[in-house]
């Protein structure tokens, strides 16, 4: 759709899609010869919603003009049918990687848990005051973000011109052990007061059965064992060397993706020349970004996945860090 002479643009996509019969390879029976087997498996649903919107606030033949691009998307990739098996395992190692499960989103992160009560509350060893692994592995993030935007700002001027692209993820679960590592190792002012004596969050509960303790009234105990920093953060405790489920965080990032300024040299100053046009731009890539979510002083950019390109996402093992990219560009044409 177009209005008021092309000033306001829009473009609006939705798109829902049945994937089945997939190609799987997955575990055999040794007796069979093999470990591994190639199948057909599975059913999917791939739907979104992508939102273009252009605007254009001011406009001249001569003097300044402002244009402003968008693009919106939202997509949901949920696995609607895996067969008989409870749940698909794929990527990763032994106890962390990527699973499909039915009815959940495409390719949740997978890792270890600790046990907890029916509210949620972590059930907390009383003879150590940490809290008690479950012994499961479980589906503990969503790697896929609820939505991604981004806008384009578009300023020209005579032969002036500058382009700011802003972008925002919002959403999408990340397994940092670059976050791990630094926190659990306190190397970053995130984890100060090191000696203090700290008391983690829940419920005291039984190791053997992993069922909370309650007390005379049959009501459950909080947690009030103090334990050192160390064992607080790093030896199993609450912090990031426990269970893989405390190393997920929130992905959610804005970027300042790209500034672009150029200036296209008069013709008159090429009449002598056998060039047709000529323009020098300098442009700079990932000059800022902020991920709330994560630790501040990580200064750590979620935009990074250490298994490739492939189906297994939202896992950082201490990736390179990101950084700021700047092009001088010179451009003629005849």
């Amino acid at each position: 759709l177009q209005f008021f002479n092309s000033r306001i643009a829009l473009d609006l996509t939705y798109y829902k899609k049945i994937s089945t019969s997939q190609i799987f390879t997955v575990n055999a029976p040794p007796s069979s010869g093999y470990t591994q087997k190639v199948i057909n498996l599975g059913k999917s649903s791939n739907e979104g919603l992508e939102i273009g919107l252009d605007l254009v606030p001011f406009r001249s033949a001569k003097g300044f003009n402002w244009t402003i691009s968008s693009a919106f998307t939202l997509n949901r990739n949920i696995i609607l049918d895996i067969g008989t098996l409870a749940e698909l395992n794929y990527g990763g190692f032994t106890d962390l990687g990527s699973v499909h499960i039915a009815g959940q989103p495409y390719g949740m992160i997978r890792g270890s848990t600790y046990a907890r009560d029916s509210l949620g509350n972590f059930l907390v060893n009383p003879a150590t005051g940490k809290p008690i692994l479950s012994g499961r592995t479980a589906a503990i993030g969503n790697p896929n973000p609820d939505f991604i935007w981004g806008i384009t700002n578009s300023f020209k001027f005579r032969n002036f011109s500058l382009s700011v692209l802003f972008d925002w993820k919002q959403g999408g679960d990340m397994y940092s052990f670059t976050a791990f590592e630094l926190l659990s190792r306190g190397v970053t002012n995130d984890i100060e007061n090191r000696e203090a004596i700290r008391v983690g969050p829940g419920v005291l509960g039984d190791v053997n059965t992993l069922k909370p303790i309650l007390d005379a009234n049959k009501n459950t105990i909080p947690n009030n064992i103090g334990i050192a920093s160390a064992d607080y953060y790093f030896t199993g405790g609450f912090g990031p060397g426990g269970a893989a489920e405390v190393n997920v965080l929130d992905a959610t990032v804005f970027r300042l993706r790209e500034l672009s300024l150029s200036y296209l040299l008069p013709s008159k100053f090429l009449s002598k020349t056998p060039f047709g046009s000529a323009s020098v731009s300098f442009s700079g890539r990932n000059l800022w970004y902020l991920a709330p979510n994560f630790p501040k002083h990580l200064n750590f950019d979620p935009e990074t996945s250490s298994t490739g390109s492939g189906n297994s996402q939202g896992f950082d093992f201490i990736g390179i860090p990101s950084s700021k990219r700047y092009g001088l560009n010179f451009k003629i044409s005849f």
